[in-house]
């Protein structure tokens, strides 16, 4: 058996809201945190599927959502530079593993200072995962 984990899913689009409802299902305990509340709505049928309606760029609404406790936070909202940011305000407030979704290849490995590291390291996130957008899937 799988080591129950805390999982904060940032986005609820479809990629989130499906990551958040199989990891809940896998027996995890996951918060989905979105801007928008409408997204959110029957998401809290679960008990180990918590919703929270707010900007994860604020330290606030990160706070509330468990950042801090988190065992990993996944950025997926529609724009990289937010996704960085969330992974750096969520690792200051001690989450243990941040995975940004980053879509701009450039981006995601540009070397973030004069070390050479990348910059999705300086930015905050442990991991990037890229993704085509909607509209360049294939079918």
């Amino acid at each position: 058996m799988t080591q129950r984990k805390r999982i904060l899913v940032i986005g609820a689009g479809f990629l989130g809201r499906s990551l958040a409802t199989t990891l809940a299902r896998d027996g995890h305990e996951v918060t989905l945190v979105d801007i928008d509340g409408s997204r959110l709505d029957g998401l809290e049928s679960g008990a180990d599927l918590r919703a929270v309606a707010g900007s994860a760029t604020s330290l606030r609404v990160l706070r509330q959502a468990g950042a801090g406790t988190a065992d990993a936070v996944v950025a997926l909202t529609g724009g990289d530079s937010r996704n960085a940011l969330i992974c750096g305000l969520a690792r200051s407030l001690g989450a243990r593993t941040c995975v940004a979704r980053i879509r701009d290849i450039e981006l995601a490995d540009r070397p973030g200072d004069l070390t050479g590291r990348p910059g999705r390291r300086r930015a905050g996130a442990h991991r990037h995962v890229a993704g085509l957008r909607r509209r360049d899937r294939l079918g």
